[in-house]
């Protein structure tokens, strides 16, 4: 069991949320898709297919990690809009 802290209403008085879950699962954007425990912990996290199909690939990587770098970026990016997202559902007043 969580315990929330949240600001509610105009008054900003404060409230405490009792929350018994220990993982939601999520689709964001239907560009990604997740599953967030309590711990904060991510699992099941799956790129769409049509996402990762917008990859712009290399052509003739020198290296591993050359061949990577593009799939990388669109995952971090995604990760990075998906937090952002997260950040102003929390910040919301419930």
């Amino acid at each position: 069991m969580s315990n929330l802290n949240r600001t509610t209403g105009q008054d900003g008085c404060r409230s405490t949320v009792q929350v018994n879950c220990r993982f939601i699962g999520i689709s964001f954007l239907e560009r990604l898709s997740l599953t967030l425990h309590e711990s904060c912990k991510l699992s099941k996290v799956k790129f769409s297919d049509q996402l990762m199909a917008e990859v712009r690939e290399v052509e003739e990587p020198s290296s591993r990690f050359d061949e990577m770098l593009p799939f990388w970026e669109v995952m971090c990016s995604e990760f990075t809009s998906f937090y952002e997202w997260l950040d102003r559902v929390i910040e919301q007043p419930v």
